[in-house]
């Protein structure tokens, strides 16, 4: 998983994937559950602004417009969760079926 990049007043400054990290970068817990919110406006303004990643993949990739925002003096603002229940990847059969599991438990203790 990607991380968050903080500056030293721990400030979003960066999105990193885990193929860029660097050894010191990989040691961040803090990771990316890739769930964004954008100003409409911006983002069709900045969107076009993505390179090709540099994963290799070569895919544009939204993490890159944290960088963007931050370079142009934007503020980036983070949301920490404390339910890793929260954030779940769905991207397996067997990773929906989870992800319906943790859904009906919520819904029965309502």
């Amino acid at each position: 998983l990607g991380r968050i990049i903080r500056n030293k007043d721990g400030q979003v400054i960066a999105i990193k994937e885990k193929e860029v990290l660097t050894e010191e970068e990989k040691k961040i817990s803090e990771i990316n559950t890739a769930t964004y919110c954008f100003e409409a406006g911006w983002l069709w303004k900045n969107i076009k602004e993505l390179k090709p990643s540099a994963t290799g993949q070569g895919e544009l990739i939204l993490p890159d417009l944290v960088k963007i925002a931050v370079d142009n003096g934007q503020r980036i603002c983070a949301h920490m969760i404390t339910d890793l229940d929260e954030w779940v990847g769905v991207n397996t059969q067997h990773q929906l079926d989870i992800a319906n599991e943790i859904m009906a438990k919520r819904l029965a203790n309502r």
